[in-house]
């Protein structure tokens, strides 16, 4: 059959699952690293002809491939496909880009390492993640999660100052993804 169980311990307390082997998805599915594309090498369906690159984007912007009636993430399949073992845990696209599925666009982390390099929140105000403005007080706050605890960085009077703090923080808390240069703040006044 060529499915392989999981290990609960492997899968943080989800219900155990059948996922196929490596050799099954090689058997299967061409990956290119270069580019991040997979096809079907061995469609598992006569509506798809081999060569067809595989799966769909979903509205979240993920691809999903559907092998053995169970959609995965491609960035997984694509980790399985070169590392040639499934990840153990999450799978962080470096440039945000859900489907760059390009070696060198994933890496392997952990859920907190993972966040560290999130896109802003929608309900996000300053525009710039860990930074808030409390207009009770007329200042700019800056904090940062660590390990699922939130600290305060500091109250500051001007925007600037509470994203170089923000910076600052990120440098020293969040090693696994640390600051990258917003052009589109460096005019910003505050």
């Amino acid at each position: 059959m060529n499915l392989e169980q999981i290990d609960t311990s492997t899968t943080a307390g989800k219900a155990e699952v059948m996922r196929p082997t490596v050799e099954y998805l090689r058997k299967a599915l061409a990956y290119n690293p270069i580019t991040g594309i997979i096809t079907w090498k061995e469609s598992e369906s006569p509506k798809i002809p081999c060569g067809t690159v595989a799966g769909h984007l979903y509205k979240s912007g993920y691809r999903m491939i559907r092998v053995r009636g169970v959609s995965y993430n491609a960035h997984r399949i694509a980790w399985a496909l070169h590392y040639g073992e499934w990840p153990r845990h999450q799978i962080d696209h470096i440039n945000r880009v859900r489907d760059d599925n390009r070696i060198c666009n994933l890496r392997h982390c952990t859920n907190a390492q993972n966040q560290q390099n999130a896109k802003i929140r929608s309900n996000n105000t300053s525009g710039v993640p860990g930074v808030s403005y409390k207009p009770l007080d007329g200042k700019w706050v800056a904090y940062i999660n660590v390990n699922g605890k939130r600290h305060q960085l500091g109250r500051y009077v001007s925007k600037q100052d509470a994203i170089a703090a923000r910076e600052d923080g990120k440098r020293l808390y969040h090693a696994f993804h640390p600051v990258q240069i917003r052009a589109d703040l460096a005019g910003e006044k505050g």
